[in-house]
């Protein structure tokens, strides 16, 4: 699930013909108890699902009276007993889940900030205290994490659970300068320095990937954990450029647990993490940022109106949470921008043109470096009087050629490189 929830809302009323109908999709999917299928129509409600259906419906230009019922099903699916009170499953009848509780208050925030009825707003802000209050309780200052569960059994520490909830506490004005620096501090010692990738966790160090990656940079920069040129952030943003240069299908996302520590799955998912990372931080230019809405526009139904999962760990099809996934994504995007779909549609596929045209433009000057540079030199170095002269000019051209040449080829090997992996 996308970290994106709130961070930039679309507030008008503006909507393309594709996003409707795929929220309306989405919508159409609701079960009887006025929740949304956990991860394909038929399946018991999930209150993750719910919230980011939420989100995704009021941050593409839809009222409350769109989601009235989603609103209702949390509100009455919030826990109130003694261990969990304040808190949401993932899916009901699970156990309370951190990254449920963060994504419900973080949805019911933009519902509050809506024109609704003095009765559901008195509900909903309720709601909201007391799932703040269950996430600083569970918060465990020794770490500067929150577990991935309340028990924190499967996984002691969670980047994502972390990040996600840090996010919510911050958007409720909760984020106390110590949880700040203990939040901060833990998050960096999950970047793995060599590649500038994040990793799932701490305690249980599995590879970096670009999921954790992207969600370690949005919660940096959004919560105001460091400046935007701290030498942290920018390595993580190198990390992105080249994982985006590779073929979206092929980034995994790490689910470290103590039962499968190197258990990986692969979707379409991440190419969502990646976008919203790229956008809040307004790398509009960056290659990595078209390619991404490239894919996730190009791989949408827009006729039936969903996005699938695509993971290859599962033989069912899997739509209810992508598709809100990427309903949220488009919605940061159209809001950072301030463009259209179809607009933004259209530059991405230039720039992902661009850069392949730009490959073979550099093969052609390269040709033409070593076919012209005897003449080229013979020309330039014919009026220098000294040997010496001479040598630095003719070193100077041959090494421009040498370079040239060098970086065709090292682009073409890396091109052939990514095929095979995929």
């Amino acid at each position: 699930m996308t970290i994106a929830i709130g961070l930039s809302p679309l507030h008008g009323s503006q909507k393309s013909p594709v996003i409707s109908r795929v929220v309306e999709w989405l919508l159409r999917q609701q079960n009887e108890d006025g929740g949304i299928p956990a991860g394909k129509p038929g399946d018991r409600s999930g209150c993750w699902t719910t919230a980011a259906t939420i989100a995704a419906a009021l941050g593409n230009g839809y009222d409350y009276e769109k989601v009235r019922n989603l609103v209702d099903f949390l509100l009455n699916k919030q826990y109130h007993d003694r261990v969990k009170c304040g808190s949401w499953p993932l899916i009901l009848a699970y156990p309370a889940s951190v990254l449920a509780t963060a994504d419900a208050v973080r949805s019911l925030i933009m519902v509050k900030n809506r024109v609704i009825p003095q009765d559901v707003r008195r509900r909903v802000r309720g709601a909201i205290n007391d799932g703040i209050k269950w996430l600083l309780e569970v918060y465990r200052p020794s770490e500067g994490a929150w577990p991935y569960s309340q028990d924190g059994r499967d996984q002691p520490d969670s980047l994502f659970a972390t990040c996600s909830a840090l996010l919510a506490v911050n958007q409720t004005g909760n984020l106390s300068p110590k949880m700040q620096d203990e939040v901060r501090d833990y998050i960096l010692e999950c970047q793995d320095p060599a590649t500038g990738g994040w990793r799932s966790n701490k305690s249980l160090k599995g590879p970096v990937n670009a999921s954790d990656t992207a969600r370690a940079l949005v919660t940096l920069i959004d919560a105001d954990l460091l400046p935007p040129g701290h030498s942290a952030i920018k390595r993580g943003f190198r990390y992105l450029r080249r994982q985006a240069r590779r073929t979206i299908r092929t980034q995994k996302v790490s689910i470290t647990s103590r039962r499968d520590a190197a258990e990986t799955v692969v979707n379409n998912n991440t190419a969502c993490d990646m976008l919203i990372a790229l956008t809040i931080s307004h790398r509009f230019a960056d290659y990595g940022h078209s390619k991404c809405v490239q894919f996730l526009m190009s791989t949408i139904d827009d006729v039936r109106g969903y996005w699938e999962l695509q993971d290859e760990e599962h033989s069912e099809m899997i739509t209810t949470w992508p598709t809100a996934d990427w309903l949220i994504t488009q919605s940061t995007v159209l809001s950072e921008r301030k463009a259209s779909y179809r607009t933004i549609q259209i530059l991405a596929a230039l720039r992902v043109k661009a850069a392949k045209i730009g490959l073979l433009t550099t093969g052609a000057a390269a040709s033409s470096l070593v076919i012209l540079a005897p003449n080229v030199a013979a020309q330039v170095l014919t009026p220098l009087e000294t040997p010496l002269a001479r040598s630095v000019a003719s070193t100077v051209l041959f090494g421009i050629a040498a370079s040239a040449c060098w970086d065709f080829i090292k682009s073409i090997v890396q091109r052939f490189r990514n095929k095979g992996g995929e």
